[in-house]
């Protein structure tokens, strides 16, 4: 049985892809996988499904909600969706689901970085980022869903995202050049990210390429007075200032705190 979570949700049982269409069963399916192995009350499966506005009879309808999945799944599977007072349980092993395999990935990769260990750290976050397929629960209706899990799983794409520029260009001075097109684009998606303007500038200066960095600090700087009207932040004022002094340490700094 497998489970995707990071992109449009996916079911698969032994036998085949499990096809939930109803947009209220697919928050209840999203919301059990989310909490997989663990019992989530019925309350608060009810707030997932029908957000502030509850039908009268939702304890029924959301029991038959429950087994029209189950239905749904290989007789084989169906046991892995059951009742466990107070609430409601799906059972994944170890690695059935995208979010399971991302979060060990994650972790492992930021253990390594965290190690000095580039070269683990740079495979096993790109393998992390490789199982995006797009926005997290892009097509779950719930808005409950949306702000308690699809908001904090973005910010972990992106946590995961640096950390696997950083290490890509740690691993050799090639990946300074190889990453830049990506944080370029990443600049034009996210121009008031000021991170990816510090790790364009490191990835430049580790190429040899000091003016492009200090060229690159005023386009930033313009760009924050004239959106938000403010100065860039510390990290980036820091490293502009430390570019034109010309800084041999930044060659061997990492370019992003990493933490666990």
């Amino acid at each position: 049985m497998w489970v995707g979570l990071l992109g449009p949700l996916e079911m698969r049982d032994s036998t085949g892809v499990v096809r939930v269409t109803a947009p209220k069963e697919r928050s209840l399916l999203a919301t059990l996988s989310l909490r997989a192995g663990n019992v989530v009350p019925v309350e608060a499966l009810a707030e997932a499904v029908w957000d502030d506005v509850w039908p009268a009879q939702w304890q029924v309808t959301l029991r038959n909600y429950v087994q029209r999945i189950r239905k749904k799944l290989a007789p084989a599977d169906r046991g892995r969706l059951a009742w466990r007072s107070p609430g409601y349980c799906l059972h994944l092993n170890p690695g059935e689901s995208d979010l399971a395999a991302f979060q060990s990935l994650q972790k492992a990769g930021l253990a390594a970085a965290n190690s000095g260990n580039w070269a683990d750290a740079a495979r096993n976050l790109s393998q992390a980022m490789s199982l995006w397929r797009g926005s997290a629960l892009a097509d779950i209706e719930s808005r409950l869903v949306r702000v308690q899990h699809a908001h904090y799983l973005e910010r972990q794409r992106l946590v995961t995202l640096e950390a696997r520029i950083e290490a890509d260009v740690r691993v050799s001075r090639r990946g300074s050049a190889a990453v830049l097109p990506e944080l370029e684009r990443l600049i034009e998606e996210h121009p008031e990210r000021e991170q990816y303007y510090v790790l364009t500038m490191l990835a430049l200066y580790r190429g040899g390429r000091r003016a492009d960095c200090l060229d690159l600090y005023h386009r930033a700087r313009r760009l924050l007075i004239e959106a938000q009207g403010i100065e860039p932040g510390s990290d980036l004022r820091s490293l502009h200032e430390r570019i034109l002094a010309g800084d041999t340490g930044l060659l061997a700094q990492p370019l992003v705190e990493l933490a666990l």
